[in-house]
């Protein structure tokens, strides 16, 4: 079977709202260090593509969550690849109480593997075929994220892309784009909002000292919203999506 990879996370002060409550984007922080955890404890980690000359770039993930955490409350990420459809690399989360064993958050993605000369996709079952070949340990909980619909929007805010918004691969991290949708929520509605589920879809990389234009629309608990720009003077792009719920 695929391993299960498991790691503890305490919720700190620093990554509640006002309310006291765990923001959105530090969900994705989570799972965006697990999976990296995960990936290099198989074979396909850090490391492993810097030799082969290739990069994880998530495209689509779908986050639920259950209830609500609060700064000091234990929670254990699991999470293992699920398989592989067409050129993506599935892989699942689960969140829960590590005293209480109650489910938190679930979650699932898909990644795409890139050489890093061209920017291509690559067939990430032909590059790392045991992804494919073995039963996963956990199961999917939610569908695989497909496209989303755009929709009429409104309420713009102006995001520039800062030094320390920026990953590995120097482009605008996954977690900071869930942080702006956070802010761009809790500006809209004026209040900070706590999302119960959410499905974001990156479809364009967006590089440092970029600008993006966050908009989109609110219709009582149901949430659209997508990022649009690039570099000052550079053609502008639909950089992501996102659409949901708040509690």
């Amino acid at each position: 079977m695929l391993p299960k990879w498991s790691e503890s996370f305490v919720l700190r002060q620093s990554e509640t709202g006002r309310n006291g409550l765990i923001r959105s984007d530090v969900y994705f922080d989570w799972m965006q260090e697990a999976a990296a955890h995960s990936a290099s404890a198989i074979g396909c980690g850090l490391s492993d593509l810097e030799s082969g000359g290739y990069l994880w770039v998530l495209s689509r993930i779908h986050l639920r969550t259950e209830g609500v955490i609060r700064p000091g409350d234990k929670i254990l990420v699991e999470t293992c690849p699920t398989g592989v459809d067409s050129l993506f690399a599935l892989r699942e989360y689960r969140m829960t109480d590590e005293i209480t064993g109650e489910l938190r958050a679930s979650a699932g993605s898909c990644w795409l593997l890139l050489d890093k000369e061209h920017f291509r996709p690559r067939r990430p079952g032909v590059v790392f075929p045991f992804i494919t070949g073995e039963e996963p340990e956990l199961p999917r909980f939610l569908p695989v994220p497909g496209k989303i619909a755009p929709a009429e929007c409104n309420s713009p805010v102006v995001f520039p892309v800062r030094e320390s918004m920026l990953d590995v691969n120097r482009h605008l991290n996954n977690a900071r784009i869930a942080g702006m949708i956070f802010d761009w929520l809790s500006d809209t509605m004026k209040t900070t909002v706590q999302i119960r589920e959410v499905q974001l879809n990156y479809n364009a990389s967006t590089p440092p000292e970029s600008v993006l234009t966050l908009s989109g629309r609110v219709e009582g608990k149901h949430f659209y919203t997508e990022g649009t720009g690039g570099i000052p003077g550079e053609k502008e792009l639909l950089r992501f999506q996102a659409e949901g719920t708040v509690f």
